[in-house]
């Protein structure tokens, strides 16, 4: 099968919509490696997974591979990944994530923590959903403890969600609100 992806002016790749349309991701070349999002049909970040290499189109095809053979076509024009939600603070139906305000070779620090901004009002918001942090969890078991690596083999939703309660308590603390995503 044949998975079409575009690659835009700024050197991003965009797939189109994979696993029967629930997901699709983006390749970019950052200033220190590649990065490659997956998102969800809603446009909330699924998995991101960075590498030091700079080859974005091969690790796109690799991420990518058991849904189809990559076919990479240019186009001029970069959209954004749009997320399915409404601004709290002006009612805006306009949110995107925050790396897509950057030119993707100025990208040296990326959040373990997904941000996206509304394009009305600027007001920031994060997005951590349960999908995304077992797969960050299981992806970098080097930044927990062995007891809280213990503690999630015991009972791993129990361990998301403690996990899911740090990051909102953080987060109130900046002021940041977490995204809520209207379902399609």
């Amino acid at each position: 099968m044949m998975l079409r992806a575009y690659r835009s002016s700024d050197k991003r790749i965009k797939t189109e919509h994979y696993n029967s349309g629930k997901s699709f991701a983006i390749a970019e070349v950052i200033g220190n490696g590649s990065l490659i999002t997956e998102f969800d049909s809603n446009g909330e970040i699924i998995n991101q997974v960075f590498s030091q290499k700079k080859e974005s189109a091969v690790l796109l095809e690799e991420y990518v591979k058991p849904h189809g053979r990559l076919e990479i076509t240019s186009t001029e024009f970069y959209a954004p990944v749009k997320v399915n939600a409404v601004c709290t603070k002006c009612g805006s139906g306009e949110i995107y994530r925050e790396l897509d305000f950057s030119t993707p070779s100025d990208i040296l620090k990326v959040p373990v923590v997904p941000l996206f901004i509304c394009k009305q009002c600027r007001s920031k918001f994060y997005s951590m959903t349960d999908r995304y942090l077992r797969n960050l969890v299981a992806s970098n078991p080097q930044l927990f403890e062995k007891d809280e690596l213990l503690e999630r083999e015991r009972d791993e939703n129990a361990f998301i969600a403690k996990l899911q309660d740090n990051i909102i308590r953080i987060f109130a603390a900046k002021k940041i609100n977490k995204l809520k995503i209207l379902n399609k």
